[in-house]
């Protein structure tokens, strides 16, 4: 049975592939959700705008650039160089953040780390044939999340042993950050090193007409995914959910030390506890999906998420006790698990299922669901910082923000399911 699994291409291939996504999560996790928001407040003067501002910006230049980068790995012979390209300048930025004690420098590599990681996972998604066949693909990318999952727990338990003077070491959270510079190279380099991709037949096109491809194809899918039934709306939903979801990840240590009141190290562990609950979760989500469907499921799920924010929002508006902020952290690991669960499974089921499209046309609605995601890890952290910073109102205004942004995603949910059930009677 092993042997099956692994038989495409290599063994090595396949494990240098699940160590990949140890890596990216970990830089994810560690550098960009916990140790790098925490380094700015403490050490630097910052605050939750210089955060959700620079990410707002990264977000925004890869929101332009990620269909060219797109483009270009698509025609290109090979990935693998840039996949090289854009990893080791990700993995820089990590050993290079704090290393000129300015930060504006810092806050440049920042969005240097952030533009080139999430390039780099795209093109990684891209090369899953080049290690997988069609009965293995699913277990081959089950099992890599999952390593992720371990790459995220692993850098944060390092990161309390580092920063936390418990132990004695305390040792900063630049060497933290060089720390997970050194993780993410060494798990890293075996797909780098070792994966022989295929050359692809390619046309020998000049950059502008790649360019000009890029967004022309864009727009195309954009106006062909107006006439599938509950697509743009379930689109429009998907904005708004991915924007409390990833405005939280990128707030959510601030918020947990700076409004709840724990310390740096309760506030890592309740995420550690978060992460080990949503590894199991996620299959069940995937049970509940096949049971009564990804729009009923997605439903619970966001239905849960207003009960988390609102949960959230209480601990400062009426007092409670910050012990609460550990049921928090276990039912948003539930919860996260329950969105990535269910997310490609309810575009599958509007464009193939209900839309008519076969499978060869799912990768362009796929293409255009990611460009929902990168507008919105632009719109929300930029709100946040506006709402929290600069108009002053601080963080539980954020948190009721994210709380709208929620209940206007199950409003659309709820469009999708209209629009569907009145394109069934109609036919």
């Amino acid at each position: 049975m092993a042997n099956k699994i692994l038989e495409k291409p290599n063994r090595s291939a396949v494990f240098s592939w699940w160590l990949y996504d140890f890596s990216t999560t970990a830089f994810f996790t560690s550098t960009i959700g916990v140790l790098f928001p925490l380094w700015i407040r403490d050490d630097m003067g910052g605050n939750d705008a210089t955060v959700t501002y620079t990410w707002a910006i990264a977000m925004l230049i890869n929101a332009i650039l990620g269909p060219v980068f797109g483009a270009l790995s698509d025609n290109a012979k090979k990935r693998m160089p840039l996949l090289t390209a854009f990893s080791l300048i990700g993995i820089g930025t990590s050993f290079l953040i704090g290393t000129f004690n300015s930060i504006s420098s810092s806050l440049i590599l920042y969005a240097i780390g952030l533009i080139a990681l999430h390039t780099a996972v795209v093109i990684y998604n891209s090369l899953i044939p080049e290690v997988s066949n069609k009965n293995n693909r699913g277990f081959i990318t089950a099992v890599g999340v999952g390593v992720g999952y371990v790459g995220a727990l692993t850098t944060i338990l390092l990161a309390i042993f580092i920063v936390d003077d418990t132990w004695g070491l305390d040792m900063g959270y630049v060497f933290g950050f060089r720390m997970t510079g050194i993780i993410m190279l060494i798990t890293a380099l075996p797909l780098l090193l070792l994966l022989k991709e295929k050359p692809k037949v390619v046309e020998n096109l000049s950059l502008g007409s790649i360019i000009k491809y890029a967004f022309t194809d864009l727009i195309n899918t954009a106006i062909e995914a107006g006439k599938i039934p509950g697509l743009l709306m379930f689109f429009s939903g998907r904005f708004w959910y991915y924007l409390a979801i990833q405005t939280a990840s990128v707030i959510a240590i601030l918020f947990a030390t700076d409004t709840v009141g724990l310390t740096t190290t309760e506030a890592m562990l309740v995420l550690i506890v978060g992460i080990s609950v949503a590894i199991p979760f996620a299959p069940l989500w995937g049970k509940l999906n096949d049971k009564i469907g990804p729009i009923k499921c997605m439903n619970v799920v966001l239905l849960g998420w207003v009960l988390n924010i609102l949960a959230t929002i209480a601990i400062p508006v009426l007092g409670l006790s910050p012990n609460i902020w550990w049921v928090i952290g276990i039912t948003s690991g539930i919860f996260t698990a329950g969105i990535w669960s269910t997310d490609r499974p309810l575009l599958t089921y509007i464009t193939i299922e209900n839309g008519g499209k076969s499978e060869g046309d799912i990768g362009k609605f796929f293409g255009l669901m990611s460009v929902t995601g990168r507008l919105s890890t632009v719109v929300g952290p930029f709100i946040w910082g506006l709402l929290v910073v600069t108009f002053g109102w601080g963080q539980t205004i954020g948190v009721v923000f994210l709380l709208i942004s929620t209940i206007i995603a199950l409003f659309c949910l709820y469009g999708v399911k209209i629009e569907l059930t009145d394109t069934k009677n109609k036919s």
